[in-house]
């Protein structure tokens, strides 16, 4: 509703001039902004239109603050919930931090992506009062064409974990990963499902997140909402990221990601313990 408001308004190209300015200082011009909006939406979608900047250099760093940091609207949805039962200092230490990680990835990815940024060249449509009729009609397709999507790969998700459960895979993976979830994360071993549903959408990994919060503790929820968002884009989003930037540049950006977020990850959960923060 919020995108179809922008969209039909007029204002979403206005939002791009105005953040011109700042969009500079992590490597994008204003054009970017339209990316990482629509990333808050759907990653996938959001990498497709990295298409629109103008330069090598900028399409990398969309893709890489894309790829880390940008929760999408279900995996946000799902996070509320989880939020939404703790104090509200929670809420603001994780969306801070995922900030915080936007910022510092674009300022290092400007500084050691070499190329530039192109001026901004938009042409902006006249701005109008949004017609309620068409926003409405454009949200229902696209949240059906969400659902269409999204239903199967829950109940795959949910099917590839039953199997590999069965058969003692998730157990062998658990006891294989205990050092990483224990020791760095300080994570419990059913973490493991949250991380394997989450390969496959990050919301389904949420959503089982929130079915085995018994077994977190409050600090356990946040190192692990914090993981998740940062750790895996989902399978579609991985398709195209490979799709968009080629299988060298996007085998870097997944293996730099992948280490950054476990040292993340670890540096919450160590922190927090040692200043006795328990989000309790």
């Amino acid at each position: 509703l919020f995108f179809g408001l922008l969209e039909e308004s007029g204002y979403l190209p206005r939002f791009s001039v105005l953040l011109h300015r700042v969009m500079t200082r992590i490597g994008l011009n204003g054009k970017g902004v339209i990316p990482l909006v629509m990333g808050f939406s759907c990653v996938t979608m959001a990498l497709l239109t990295t298409r629109m900047l103008d330069t090598r250099k900028e399409r990398l760093i969309a893709s890489l603050i894309l790829t880390l940091a940008l929760p999408c609207a279900p995996l946000i949805a799902v996070m509320f919930i989880i939020l939404a039962r703790m104090p509200w200092y929670a809420s603001a230490f994780v969306f801070g931090f995922l900030l915080l990680q936007t910022i510092l990835v674009g300022l290092l990815a400007d500084r050691f992506i070499s190329g530039g940024h192109a001026e901004l060249m938009l042409e902006l449509p006249p701005m109008r009062a949004p017609r309620l009729r068409s926003i409405l009609v454009t949200t229902w397709r696209r949240t059906w064409a969400f659902m269409k999507e999204a239903v199967p790969l829950f109940l795959l998700a949910a099917f590839l974990v039953f199997v590999f459960h069965y058969v003692g895979g998730l157990r062998l993976l658990e006891d294989a990963t205990r050092p990483l979830m224990n020791g760095l994360l300080g994570l419990p071993e059913s973490s493991v499902r949250v991380f394997m549903k989450t390969i496959i959408r990050r919301e389904a990994g949420a959503v089982e997140l929130d079915l085995l919060r018994a077994d977190f503790s409050n600090l356990q929820l946040v190192v692990t909402l914090l993981t998740m968002t940062l750790l895996i884009p989902c399978v579609n989003t991985m398709v195209v990221l490979f799709k968009e930037r080629g299988a060298r540049v996007a085998g870097a950006i997944r293996a730099g990601v992948f280490v950054y977020s476990l040292l993340g990850g670890g540096l919450v959960n160590h922190t927090c313990r040692a200043r006795g923060i328990t989000f309790g």
